[in-house]
């Protein structure tokens, strides 16, 4: 009965590192929880501690069972539960938690070198004291260490790194570490005696954590620089709206200052027609002014806000080049609480995915509605619509670019920019409309 009750605790014990495991997890995201911090922890808590006992029931009831296999279930269930009670992509969360299954692959392995020194002729499935004690030492240490050091940089690749497409591959790393770490496992302790087995293991093991160290920092690191340049695209882009608009403001500054220059002229010259009764010599005269002063160039003023106004102004001009007619109402205050160039970039991105959709179909068919408002002096409401050939690609319910080379990250940004601010984007169509609503909370 007491061998039964020491295999027992010790079973708990070893299926217990879930539970350090489920900090590296759940502590990184916590702001992301959709449920009160103060009610969750206890609960998972207590869940973990009831899963311990449960496998540990069963490695007991079968003593040679692989318990990888066991682990198997009960890692699917806890990464499904993290999916349903942490408010972030699934992609992310699923790196995050093979990221941390990977991490904590290390001291398991270490437990069974260690147990392979004590006992040489035993077998991984046996019961131990003092490997089992080391990987708890270590993963705890490890876990201690992560939350430390890796939840601010975690925290910011969630809230800013959104190339979906990197999210997956860098999930496949993770998974190569894991799996390499199990197959490492020696069965029979016996064979880490056999020559240098045992050095060349443990040089491989160190070896393989640092390079997975390295790829971690490599990752942080090359997101960064992804979201600098891409910001800094965006700066530019602004940059490049406002020179446009003041090249263009320039521009019609001159040619309006030469029309009222020449205009005492033109006035004298249409008199003396309409004295000498040349009527169809008046018409197309005036006609031919008409038309001087239609191509003097066409400005664009919306809101006081400059940069806001800079990026309306670039695309009223794509607008209006493509014969897209236009109907934009907007009602914003000179200064906001969001960040200029995040606003821009939530306003350029639906304007040219407007402008893409208008140019599917015919000139003289296009249109882009646009309104801006706030509303309860704390919520600024942005509403598009424009008419397209009716054709979309949607993967789930994330509407895809049609165009060869695009992703539909546009639309996936500003989603994530609006829930920066609390807010939300959504997209829509029916028949030849697609509706873009932004709401941002500042």
């Amino acid at each position: 009965m007491n061998n039964t009750l020491h295999s027992f605790v010790l079973s708990v014990l070893s299926y217990s590192v879930v539970i350090p495991g489920a900090a590296m997890c759940i502590v990184p995201v916590a702001k992301y929880l959709k449920f009160s911090k103060a009610i969750f922890m206890p609960l998972l808590a207590g869940l973990l501690v009831l899963l311990s006992a449960a496998m540990a029931l069963i490695d007991s009831l079968f003593p040679k069972f692989d318990a990888n296999y066991l682990l198997v279930p009960v890692m699917l269930l806890l990464l499904v539960l993290y999916f349903l009670f942490v408010n972030v992509d699934k992609i992310k969360l699923l790196f995050i938690f093979l990221s941390n299954t990977a991490l904590l692959s290390f001291p398991g392995l270490i437990n069974h070198f260690v147990e392979s020194q004590i006992t040489p002729n035993g077998h991984s499935y046996d019961s131990s004291v003092c490997g089992l004690f080391v990987q708890l030492a270590i993963s705890t240490a490890l876990a201690v260490l992560s939350i430390i050091i890796a939840s601010k940089p975690l925290c910011w690749l969630i809230d800013n790194f959104n190339v979906y497409a990197i999210w997956y591959i860098v999930c496949i790393v993770p998974i190569i570490v894991t799996a390499n770490n199990i197959v490492m496992i020696p069965v029979n302790y016996s064979t880490m005696s056999v020559g240098r087995v045992a050095g060349v293991g443990a040089f491989m093991v160190s070896v393989v954590f640092l390079l997975f160290m390295m790829f971690q920092l490599v990752f942080y690191f090359t997101a960064k620089t992804i979201v600098e340049k891409n910001k800094a695209e965006r700066i530019s882009h602004i940059y490049k709206a406002q020179a446009e608009q003041y090249e263009a403001m320039k521009n019609y500054m001159e040619s309006t200052r030469k029309l009222r220059h020449d205009f005492k002229h033109t006035a004298t010259t249409a008199i003396g027609l309409a004295r000498e009764g040349k009527t169809t010599q008046l018409v197309e005269y005036l006609n031919s002014y008409s038309k001087l002063l239609d191509n003097t160039g066409k400005q664009f003023f919306f809101c006081k806000n400059s940069v806001v106004n800079a990026i309306l102004g670039y695309y009223a001009e794509l607008a209006f080049q493509h014969d897209i007619k236009t109907d934009w109402r907007v009602n914003m205050p000179e200064v906001l609480s969001i960040d200029d160039v995040v606003l821009s970039a939530i306003i350029g991105n639906v304007l040219e995915n407007a402008l893409e959709g208008c140019l599917t179909i015919s000139e003289g068919k296009r249109y882009i509605k646009l309104q801006i408002d706030v509303e309860g002096g704390c919520q600024l409401y942005i509403i598009v619509v424009n008419n397209f050939d009716g054709k979309v690609k949607k993967r789930g319910d994330v509407y895809l670019t049609n165009k060869a080379n695009g992703s539909g990250l546009g639309i996936m940004s500003v989603k994530v920019m609006a829930e920066k601010y609390n807010g939300q984007a959504r997209f829509s169509h029916i028949d030849n409309e697609f509706y873009s609503e932004i709401m941002l909370d500042f």
